[in-house]
């Protein structure tokens, strides 16, 4: 206890020196949306829709003052689920992922950050999994420990994408810098 007591005054001087701060690197960090929904579409007409990721209710440190991170794609994986009412992806030829910028922010409108083809090998996957196209940081692109990704669905045939059910994980590079010296100003 006295050797605390008496390194207590240097630790608060590095404090107010910045230097008392902590990093953690999470090569893979996974978020899995269950049971996600998206709509049929009519012919000729791509799927789009919306996903949100509470990159923050999983990861909350993130959202901490004095905190600062990096966060990137490293893969993204669709599984049907056993109740979606499409059986297979055979149909799907195409799926982008893009990361859409918070509202009100300057950042790019849309950047595309992974890609799928549907692979001559494989006609009738019951899942996708994309690596990263880019090594974008999404950090910018968390606002209130969520993260925007819009999702597009080309058909093969051009005719109407029946709706589905999937289970949608993105596993993620994560790198926190926590500066404790903000905190105790």
């Amino acid at each position: 206890m006295r050797k605390l007591l008496i390194a207590l005054p240097a630790l608060l001087s590095l404090a107010g020196c910045g230097l008392l701060f902590a990093e953690l690197e999470v090569p893979k960090a996974t978020v899995t949306l269950k049971n996600l929904i998206f709509p049929a579409t009519a012919p000729g007409v791509p799927l789009a829709t919306e996903v949100v990721f509470p990159i923050g209710s999983d990861l909350t440190s993130i959202t901490d003052q004095g905190v600062s991170f990096e966060l990137r794609l490293v893969t993204m994986d669709i599984a049907l689920a056993a109740t979606s009412p499409m059986g297979d992806f055979g149909d799907i030829q195409s799926v982008t992922v893009s990361v859409l910028p918070p509202t009100g922010q300057t950042l790019p409108e849309e950047a595309i950050i992974a890609s799928y083809v549907q692979s001559p090998a494989d006609p009738h996957p019951t899942s996708i999994s994309v690596a990263a196209m880019t090594n974008l940081d999404l950090s910018p692109y968390v606002l209130a420990g969520d993260l925007r990704l819009r999702f597009v669905a080309v058909s093969a045939s051009g005719g109407a994408i029946p709706g589905w059910k999937a289970d949608v994980g993105g596993t993620f590079y994560l790198k926190v810098h926590a500066d404790y010296a903000s905190s105790l100003k």
